[in-house]
């Protein structure tokens, strides 16, 4: 694991690189379990508000309306808005502004199909967004009606280079699964950073983390799942279940748990010593410590694996 404890990126691309690879199993009592089930419980509950949607083929479809073709398959018909907001295709030269409702959480909105391309999408040779805009899919305002554009929030998404939608990544990043996840994370994003990146002084005192922030957690989130380390990637999600992105929501409440007992608490990034050899702190607790040997860990199968600390 590389440490850096100036920048949070690195800070939080580091944690989910050790979740990924290190899942010890077997190796006796957990130390501080019960801190770990509470930060998941509240994790849980500042992601989803206390009312965690339904998983599964029974949770309720998303807005619109549906009619059935000739086949018998039903087909749903988007229900649009006065508002616009850029679709982010990994492809810049396709990128378009779309008014379909529900209007996703945490992109800037315009009230012009024109004024989002203007925007989001002014420098594209293409002239994709432009040719794209259709006056019939406006509601209560049509694309030439006004030329005025919001100026997004500064909490916008990170601006990110542009992505093949062809490749797995950009698979990946355009699916539902994953824009539902990042919708929701971008929900809560002040709540993430308010109430659950919090560390403790000595004052015994819980203040927001000067590390750990939310525009860093979810820029390592994209990477991770996107591209990975070493053909893993993190779990965001079941695009086979409805409303499947609360598997990767809760995978990732999980890792939060175990990041706020391990690390977030402390505001730093290294593992803290607890072992006192002689009054002073060995090297040797990077091996183990609190009764544990780093040589006798299980990992991801539980096969045992032969580990040479240095």
């Amino acid at each position: 694991m590389i440490y850096d404890v100036h920048v949070s990126f690195s800070n939080f691309l580091n944690l989910s690189l050790l979740s990924t690879f290190i899942q010890p199993c077997g190796t006796g009592a957990l130390d501080g379990g019960i801190d770990r089930a509470e930060n998941f419980k509240k994790v849980l509950d500042v992601m989803f508000e206390g009312s965690p949607p339904q998983v599964g083929s029974s949770a309720s479809n998303s807005v619109g309306s549906s009619s059935s073709n000739q086949e018998g398959s039903t087909t749903q018909t988007p229900v649009t808005s006065d508002k616009w907001y850029p679709d982010y295709n990994g492809d810049y030269a396709k990128g378009k502004c779309i008014n379909e409702l529900p209007l996703p959480t945490g992109r800037p909105n315009y009230s012009s199909g024109e004024g989002c391309c203007q925007a989001s999408y002014g420098n594209q040779a293409s002239g994709f967004c432009l040719s794209s805009l259709n006056t019939d899919q406006t509601t209560g305002t049509s694309p030439t009606s006004s030329t005025t554009v919001d100026t997004p929030s500064a909490s916008s998404l990170t601006t990110r280079p542009p992505v093949d939608p062809t490749s797995e990544a950009g698979i990946i990043i355009s699916s539902e699964t994953f824009i539902n996840m990042e919708s929701t994370l971008e929900s809560v994003k002040d709540d993430i950073d308010n109430k659950l990146f919090l560390y403790q002084t000595p004052a015994f005192q819980w203040i927001p983390s000067s590390v750990y922030k939310y525009d860093d957690f979810i820029e390592s989130i994209y990477v991770m799942a996107s591209e990975g380390v070493a053909n893993k990637k993190l779990y965001i999600g079941d695009d086979d279940v409805e409303n499947g992105h609360v598997y990767g929501l809760v995978n990732i409440a999980a890792f939060l748990a175990q990041s706020m007992k391990e690390t977030i608490q402390y505001d730093a990034c290294d593992e803290n010593s607890w072992d006192l050899v002689g009054s002073k702190y060995p090297l040797s607790n990077a091996c183990g410590q609190l009764g544990q040997s780093v040589s006798t860990y299980y990992f991801i199968s539980c096969i045992s694996v032969s580990l040479i600390c240095v």
